[in-house]
């Protein structure tokens, strides 16, 4: 965001509290914010920040805009649309001639995480194909490290009528699943199809199919926004949702006899 807030002439200043989003760093951050008159907060963990403490901002005349964080209606925020993410995935991955679609995740822990998953399962029930068995939530988390559970991906490949396509929710989660896939002597894409999430630096190194995290355009928006804001051109709460962009590389393909039957 630093590059878009200097073509606008903007200041961007990082608060000295801690940067894990709580109703306590939170008012800190506030305290600090002298002179200041925006904030942009990117904060996608699970604590929600009551309402009546949002205010508080609002009373200094700050005005808050959540990057990739829906806080509710009263709130401003610049979103990409993870359900819609969720839904292109298992319509490419159905379109391509796959019918054993998985989706692979980690404990839900904030909203984005779960919205691709509703969005994946929900089209896939719709199309036909959902399988429960299909859907696998990995380890779990602690000082924000992930432990992933190998087992559980392992089970999914050898079982009798494993899947021929995974949408991983993110693009570490799908390095974890093609790392596993080749374990188990599984060819890429011909064995299996994998989409992620993200698009980070490693996901063009291994040619991974993945949606784009637009985090450039969601900066750019946020600022945009909060300038409007300030200058009372639009009137709050004003919501923008960015559509998915998915990047295809050599990590999918239509599934080979083997993969469907």
């Amino acid at each position: 965001m630093n590059s878009v807030a200097s073509e606008e002439g903007i200041n961007l200043i990082t608060p000295k509290s801690s940067p894990c989003l709580t109703p306590e760093t939170f008012l800190a951050a506030i305290s600090e914010a002298v002179e200041c008159q925006a904030m942009i907060i990117v904060h996608a963990g699970a604590v929600r920040i009551p309402h009546e403490i949002l205010r508080q901002a609002d009373a200094r005349g700050i005005t808050l805009v959540f990057l990739n964080r829906y806080e509710g209606c009263e709130t401003n925020s610049v979103t990409l649309d993870d359900y819609a993410a969720g839904e292109h995935a298992a319509r490419y991955l159905f379109n391509l001639g796959h019918r054993r679609l998985a989706h692979v995740t980690v404990p839900d822990t904030n909203a984005p995480l779960r919205q691709r998953r509703f969005g994946f399962q929900n089209t896939c029930e719709l199309l036909g194909v959902y399988d429960p068995g299909l859907f696998v939530t990995l380890g779990s988390e602690a000082n924000g490290l992930w432990a992933f559970d190998d087992d559980a991906v392992q089970i999914l490949f050898k079982a009798k009528d494993r899947p021929s396509a995974i949408f991983a929710v993110n693009d570490r989660v799908a390095h974890h699943v093609l790392m596993e896939a080749q374990r188990c002597g599984l060819s890429i894409p011909k064995d299996l199809s994998v989409i992620g999430f993200d698009n980070m630096d490693l996901a063009e190194q291994l040619g991974l199919t993945t949606f784009d995290f637009r985090c450039f355009e969601m900066g750019r928006q946020a600022i945009k926004l909060a300038i409007e804001l300030h200058k009372g051109i639009v009137k709050p709460p004003i919501h923008i949702t960015l559509p998915p962009r998915l990047i295809c590389r050599t990590s999918t393909s239509c599934p080979s006899d083997e993969a469907v039957g």
